[in-house]
């Protein structure tokens, strides 16, 4: 659970960086690292009562999301 609750630190932090950047690029990039840890937050949230055969279904999205 401690990876879950850095992951929705994490998503919170770079949202408001989102927020608050002064140029496009820089506030899409802020944007795009709160959907990637958002969705590792998710992940690690129904990993806990997930069947073995969903966390290996589980670590393939998390490794199409480490390559994006």
């Amino acid at each position: 659970m401690a990876d879950t609750d850095y992951y929705l630190q994490r998503a919170k932090h770079e949202a408001v960086m989102a927020i608050q950047a002064d140029h496009p690029a820089a506030a899409a990039a802020h944007q795009g690292l709160s959907v990637r840890y958002s969705a590792r937050a998710i992940l690690g949230i129904v990993d806990e009562q997930d069947t073995p055969k969903e966390r290996a279904r589980h670590r393939g999205l998390l490794a199409t999301l480490e390559r994006s």
